[in-house]
């Protein structure tokens, strides 16, 4: 009886042994493989915030480009009645015949 007893004994340490290597086997390959889960999760991202500066990039450069075509077209100005030429606003008389305005 005693040889049993000893083969049961070093059996049962030897079963807590195994699950105890088991659990922490377990917690570190859960660990890893919610690491790699979640860097998986942030290159999507990475990736998708990407393609949306490309299009804010592209809208940006669309809006610039129709408020520079706005600022090339010069506002209505007067023109001189004497020489019809095109004058600055507030001017009080014409630079190129140097006729009076009103």
């Amino acid at each position: 009886m005693g040889d049993v007893g000893n083969i049961l004994g070093s059996l049962v340490v030897a079963l807590i042994i195994a699950i105890i290597i088991f659990l922490i086997f377990r917690e570190i390959f859960c660990w890893y493989w919610k690491i790699n889960v979640r860097v998986k999760l942030m290159e999507d991202t990475l990736a998708k915030l990407q393609t949306i500066a490309k299009k804010l990039d592209k809208i940006s450069k669309k809006l610039d480009g129709a408020a520079a075509a706005e600022e090339e077209t010069p506002a209505a100005e007067a023109s001189c009645p004497s020489c019809g030429k095109p004058i600055p606003s507030g001017s009080t008389f014409c630079e190129h015949c140097g006729e009076k305005l009103s």
